[in-house]
C-alpha cells in the first residue's frame, strides 16, 4: 500500500481500543445514548441491538462504529445493509458524509467516500472498508471471507429475519473481531429486532434510544406528536418511545414495561410497604428438576429484588442452604421473613428443610386455587399479578437479560378444562419449553428466573406460620393465615 496509507499508522496507534479517541478526531461530540452504544461495541460485544425513536442520531451512531471497527481492522470489512439502497445511500451514507467533513483533515485524507462504499487510507481494493448492499435477498450477506466482519443493518424492522439468520450465520463461521449491529424504529413486531428484544434477549445486548432523552431531538417535534397521537398511540410509541408497537396479545408481560422496571431505582422500590403497612422481606426459589434447567433464589425488600442467584445442576438441599446464609447475612429474623418455595413435584420434599429450621414458609403449588375467580390456578394469578405491578412500574427487577427473556416471552391462553373453562391459564413450564425449541430460540430452557420472579412479587399466597410446643422447642404444626 506504500504512500497510499501515510498517517494511517498513527491514528491505528491512537484509536483502536477507544472509540472516544477517534470520536475527538472526528469532532463528533456523542449524546448519553450514543455513548452507551459505544461503550457497548468497544467491550467486544458481537451482538447488538438498538431500537430508537425519530432524531436521536442512531444512523450517525452507526456511520462512526462502522467507520471505526474499518480503521481499528487492518484490512477489515464493513457491510451496511438497509431494506432499500436508498435508505443506505441518503441516510447512511449521507450522515457518514457530513460526520468526516467536520474531522481532522488527517483523518479526511485517509478516507474515500463513493456512491456505494467507503475506502481505508486510498486504498483501491475493494475488500477495505465500508460496503453498502440491500437486504432484499439472504444471497446478499453471504461471501464475505474477512475474519474481521462487521455487518450494520439499518432499519432493522424493515429487514426479514432470514436475511439477519444469515448473517448470524455468516458470523458463526468466522474467526476474529466480529460484530452484528442492528439498529433502527421499532415498526413492527414480525422481525429479528423484535426477536431481539425478547425472545432471543439472551443473546444480544439491547438499547432504546428514547427521543424524549435525546438532546438532538426538537421538542416541538415531540409536543406536536404527543398531541396529534397521544402518548398511549402505536405512532408514540414508536416514533417517540422508540418502543414496539403493542405487543403480542398472547403475552402476559412487555418487554417495555420490563425495562422499566429494570431500569427503575432499586432502593427507592425497596422502601415501598405492603398493604399492611410493613416492608415485605421474601426469599422466592424455584427449584430445578433435571438437566439444565436451574434452581434460582431471588431476595425481595419492599418492591425490589435486591439479591439474586442462579446455580444449575445444584442439589436443591445446598441453594436453601445458600438462602439461610443470605437470610444471616442481613441479620433478618425469622419472624421478620417470608420464604416462598415452589412445592410441586421434587419442591413437597424439601419443604421440611424450612420447618426444620423454624422458618415462615409459604408452599406454593402452581396448581393451587387462586384467591380470584378469572384465574385457573396459583401461578397464573401470580404471573397477572406481577404484570400490573410491572405494567405500573412498581417493581425492580434484575437487568438480566434471561430472566427479561423469560417474562416477556411466557404465554397465556383461556383454559378448555372441565374445572376451569374460560379461565385465564399461563403454559405451563413444559409447553414453554417445547415451544422455545420449535422457535429455535434454544435448547428448551426451563422459565425458572421468571418463576422465581412472579413468586417473589406475589402477596396474596397463605403464610404458614410455625406453631411450636409449650416450650418453644419441637414444631408441632403450620397455622396457615391470610
Amino acid at each position: 500500500m506504500g504512500n497510499r496509507v501515510h498517517g494511517y499508522a498513527e491514528i491505528y496507534q491512537a484509536v483502536r481500543s477507544d472509540i472516544f479517541k477517534f470520536c475527538q478526531l472526528l469532532h463528533f461530540v456523542p449524546t448519553p445514548q450514543q455513548c452507551a452504544l459505544f461503550k457497548e461495541v468497544q467491550a467486544g460485544k458481537q451482538f447488538i441491538a438498538v431500537k430508537s425513536g425519530q432524531g436521536t442520531g442512531k444512523s450517525a451512531s452507526s456511520g462512526v462504529i462502522g467507520l471505526w471497527r474499518a480503521f481499528r481492522n487492518p484490512m477489515s470489512r464493513t457491510v451496511v445493509t438497509a431494506p432499500t439502497m436508498r435508505q443506505c445511500k441518503t441516510i447512511w451514507l449521507t450522515e457518514l458524509r457530513k460526520t468526516l467533513a467536520a474531522a481532522e483533515p488527517i483523518l479526511q485524507k485517509l478516507v474515500e467516500i463513493t456512491r456505494t462504499e467507503v475506502k481505508i487510507a486510498g486504498n483501491g481494493a475493494s475488500d477495505w472498508g465500508c460496503e453498502l448492499v440491500t437486504a432484499t435477498s439472504p444471497i446478499n450477506a453471504q461471501g464475505y471471507h474477512n475474519d474481521h466482519l462487521t455487518f450494520i443493518v439499518e432499519e432493522a424492522s424493515g429487514v426479514e429475519r432470514p436475511f439477519i439468520e444469515q448473517i448470524e450465520g455468516t458470523l458463526t463461521q468466522k474467526s476474529g473481531d466480529k460484530l452484528l449491529l442492528q439498529i433502527g424504529n421499532p415498526n413492527r413486531t414480525a422481525c429479528a429486532l423484535y426477536d431481539a428484544f425478547t425472545r432471543f434477549r439472551h443473546r444480544w445486548s439491547t438499547l432504546t434510544f428514547d427521543s424524549r432523552k435525546s438532546p438532538l431531538t426538537s421538542p416541538e417535534t415531540i409536543d406536536y406528536l404527543r398531541e396529534k397521537y397521544g402518548e398511549d398511540s402505536n405512532v408514540f410509541r414508536i416514533r417517540v418511545k422508540g418502543q414496539f408497537p403493542t405487543a403480542d396479545p398472547e403475552c402476559i408481560v412487555s418487554v417495555e414495561d420490563l425495562e422499566t422496571c429494570a431500569a427503575n431505582d432499586m432502593v427507592q422500590l425497596s422502601m415501598i410497604r405492603g398493604s399492611e403497612g410493613q416492608i415485605v422481606r421474601r426469599f422466592a426459589l424455584d427449584f430445578a428438576r433435571f438437566g439444565g434447567d436451574e434452581n434460582v433464589v431471588m431476595r425481595r425488600v419492599g418492591n425490589a429484588i435486591v439479591q439474586w442467584g442462579f446455580w444449575p445442576m445444584t442439589d436443591p438441599s445446598v441453594v436453601i442452604g445458600k438462602a439461610f446464609k443470605w437470610q444471616s447475612d442481613v441479620d433478618w429474623r425469622d419472624d421478620e421473613c417470608t420464604y416462598v418455595g415452589d412445592a410441586g413435584g421434587m419442591g413437597q420434599g424439601l419443604m421440611h428443610l424450612f420447618y426444620d429450621a423454624g422458618k415462615q414458609v409459604v408452599e406454593f403449588h402452581n396448581g393451587g386455587s387462586a384467591s380470584r375467580p378469572e384465574y385457573a390456578n396459583l401461578i397464573t394469578e401470580a404471573w397477572f399479578h406481577f404484570a400490573e405491578l410491572a405494567r405500573a412500574g412498581l417493581a425492580y427487577i434484575p437487568n438480566d437479560n434471561r430472566l427479561i427473556q423469560q417474562l416477556c416471552t411466557r404465554k397465556y391462553k383461556i383454559s378448555n378444562e372441565n374445572r376451569s373453562v374460560g379461565k385465564l391459564i399461563v403454559e405451563s413450564k413444559d409447553e414453554y419449553k417445547k415451544r422455545m425449541v420449535e422457535e429455535g430460540v434454544d435448547d428448551g430452557g426451563s422459565p425458572d428466573r421468571a418463576d422465581a420472579c412472579v413468586m417473589a412479587f406475589y402477596d396474596s399466597a397463605p403464610t404458614g406460620r410455625i406453631e411450636y410446643d409449650d416450650h418453644g422447642g419441637r414444631v408441632v404444626g403450620i397455622k396457615v393465615r391470610r
